[in-house]
């Protein structure tokens, strides 16, 4: 489906050998003008749960069982944040001085697979990576070509509730050497998972599915996320709008063409939730609370709506309008 999808709609571009080829979006991390608020809204409104703080960079990290973690929020501040080895991990003069995207978040298969596609990508000659130990996960971060930050992990621990449990109050974050000699080629995801949900709101947020990218650099961004990234193009792209895969089928990204280049940037994510009834409760509920609905959509099996959070960025809660959870 990518090789013909690739011919009938992008004829300008060859899919070749893909070096990444994450399973799907893992997390989505944001920097968000105020941490307090983005709590209130993220967790006690649309009900996921928080697990973890780090105090250092002042960022909160949300999930309900879905893996480590669905959300990252991190303050925004004119102050470089640091790691536990007292390297600059993020620096204010470059990235994070205001509410935007910090990076999305790809899970790949396993430590081994990260570590190969790591080696490939240097002997492309890509150079702008870094490298992360997270405790519970190994990291390859790179730009896009319009200069958003990916970060493309491996967790390497089963038991993440216990890394964050045992990790209260510690900066975790550092740096790693990745290397083929050891590297862990055993997956470490969950096959399933039950979703928690926080106690207090009526919204069942299940997990952050989907993320979509404004680009006015619509084809240079479409070869990297097929020839780079690898990930597929799935059937509802057209030449403004491509919605890619990774390898479990799923729909992960959305590429939105726009014609001015201020307007490139991330737009929203999406947020499954339980079932179409949940959907209408959600909406009433989010009315309740001074969140605005700003679109609907009914149909492919699904209903929709979108909302904005406290610092303007789309999130769209979703769920199937027929019974699959």
């Amino acid at each position: 489906m990518r090789e013909r999808s690739t011919v009938e709609l992008y004829d300008h571009l060859v899919v070749r050998n893909p070096v990444l080829r994450p399973r799907r979006l893992g997390h989505v991390n944001l920097f968000v003008s105020s941490l307090a608020k983005a709590r209130e809204f993220y967790s006690e409104t649309c009900g996921f749960v928080e697990i973890f703080e780090e105090p250092l960079i002042t960022a909160a990290f949300m999930s309900n069982g879905n893996t480590h973690h669905d959300l990252g929020l991190i303050e925004a501040s004119t102050t470089d944040r640091v790691d536990k080895d007292g390297k600059v991990l993020i620096s204010a003069a470059q990235r994070g001085s205001k509410a935007s995207l910090n990076h999305l978040g790809f899970e790949m298969d396993n430590e081994k697979q990260l570590v190969e596609a790591y080696e490939n990508l240097k002997k492309l000659g890509v150079k702008a990576m870094r490298t992360i130990d997270h405790g519970l996960a190994h990291s390859v971060y790179m730009p896009d070509p319009d200069g958003n930050m990916l970060e493309f992990y491996a967790d390497v621990i089963d038991d993440w509730r216990s890394f964050w449990k045992d990790s209260v109050g510690k900066t975790v974050t550092g740096g790693w050497q990745p290397a083929l000699e050891g590297a862990d080629g055993k997956p470490h995801y969950p096959d399933s998972f039950e979703p928690d949900i926080h106690p207090s709101s009526p919204i069942k947020s299940r997990r952050v599915t989907c993320a979509t990218i404004a680009t006015s650099n619509f084809k240079a961004m479409l070869d990297f996320y097929l020839n780079v990234v690898g990930l597929e193009l799935l059937p509802g792209s057209d030449a403004r709008h491509a919605i890619l895969a990774g390898t479990t089928g799923e729909a992960t990204l959305r590429l939105q063409k726009v014609e001015d280049p201020k307007n490139a940037a991330f737009s929203n994510m999406g947020i499954e939730l339980g079932q179409a009834d949940t959907l209408v409760a959600a909406k009433a509920y989010l009315r309740s609370k001074g969140y605005p609905i700003q679109k609907e959509e009914n149909g492919d099996g699904q209903a929709s709506f979108l909302t904005m959070d406290p610092d303007g960025f789309g999130v769209w809660f979703y769920a199937p309008t027929t019974n699959s959870h």
